[in-house]
């Protein structure tokens, strides 16, 4: 699926408002599995591939409610606690504005809802743009590297 797919079936959905934005992270969950395997490859292929980490995902979010007409940001932290995994981590995220309220999107997990998400910021929470955007996703590279390697070495020494 590419994203245009992805923006006609909402358009054809009928849906509206916070039921739209639940379709769309369901979407991009359902098309993009969580992968850190390929950090480099711009996020259009990778949501065309089917799979990607949070930066990639939360900009397929962000074009696809976009091109829909929604208020969407990209936001992250240096520093999130993930539920579940117990896992400490940066994250990148969309934030959505509708009617004056605004809430998280993150297609990271299949459990997560607009303003539900397994994660929580504990440090502070700033837009993702400009050289931001540029540092975080060259930085990004070498960060999902170590933990794919670490990944490896555990599975392989715990067989």
């Amino acid at each position: 699926m590419q994203l245009h797919d992805a923006v006609n079936l909402c358009n054809n959905s009928k849906l509206t408002g916070w039921d739209m934005i639940k379709y769309v992270n369901f979407l991009v969950n359902k098309n993009m599995k969580y992968s850190i395997e390929i950090p480099f490859m711009p996020y259009k292929k990778a949501f065309w591939i089917g799979k990607g980490y949070c930066v990639q995902q939360a900009f397929c979010v962000r074009d696809i409610l976009r091109e829909l007409g929604y208020d969407v940001q990209i936001v992250y932290c240096r520093k999130a606690f993930f539920k579940g995994s117990e896992t400490i981590s940066g994250h990148t995220w969309c934030r959505v504005r509708i009617d004056n309220i605004e809430k998280d999107v993150c297609t990271r997990n299949s459990d997560n809802r607009p303003g539900k998400v397994n994660f929580v910021p504990i440090s502070q929470v700033k837009k993702y743009s400009g050289l931001i955007a540029v540092g975080g996703y060259l930085g990004s590279i070498p960060v999902c590297f170590k933990r794919l390697l670490i990944t490896k070495l555990e599975s392989k020494f715990t067989k």
